[in-house]
């Protein structure tokens, strides 16, 4: 009985035709109907970054998140990178304060008679430490500098005061419009 298959794919055996089908049908609904009404728009709608910050606070990958928006891989990448805003703030009762050493620091009165917070103990609680202090040396969070490259869905976010990259779907469709206005 003759095979139905493509004469190429009859020669590569049933694993090979088994991985095709699986990409076959990942691949086949972005392209193919989906969100879009059957092409994938290099544009985000507002509904879509809404979308991606909800799945970026999930901590979902990208390729997931590629699938469920409709859109691809890289065009996900972009639109963090590139619609990411970075933030200096703390935590509640703590100002953004991104100095190496802020665990350990003891100092106190550096910032003198103009100190935003007078109750406090030490200069690590001020906002100012950073700006005032000689011996001030930054920590920067690496992992903002990794997939997905922003704080949305990271674990620590409610502790950190270091700067903070973030995806905010408002600023970023404001962002994107500005930025398309300039280009016509």
């Amino acid at each position: 009985m003759p095979s139905r298959l493509h004469p190429g794919l009859q020669k590569i055996g049933c694993l090979s035709i088994f991985l095709f089908a699986n990409y076959f049908n990942f691949i086949y609904p972005l392209v193919v109907g989906g969100r879009n009404g059957g092409y994938m728009s290099k544009f985000f709608t507002y509904e879509e970054r809404l979308d991606l910050q909800k799945y970026l606070k999930e901590s979902l990958s990208f390729k997931e998140i590629a699938r469920r928006v409709g859109k691809d891989l890289t065009a996900i990448s972009r639109e963090v990178r590139k619609y990411s805003s970075e933030v200096a703030t703390g935590h509640p009762g703590f100002p953004f304060n991104a100095y190496k050493n802020r665990f350990n620091c003891r100092k106190k009165n550096i910032c003198g008679n103009n100190c935003s917070r007078k109750s406090a103990v030490y200069c690590k609680l001020c906002a100012r430490c950073n700006n005032n202090c000689n011996d001030f040396i930054e920590e920067i969070c690496t992992a903002r500098f990794r997939v997905p490259y922003v704080c949305n869905g990271c674990e620590n976010i409610r502790n950190c005061t270091l700067l903070k990259s973030v995806y905010d779907a408002e600023h970023a469709h404001i962002k994107a419009s500005d930025h398309t206005k300039e280009k016509s």
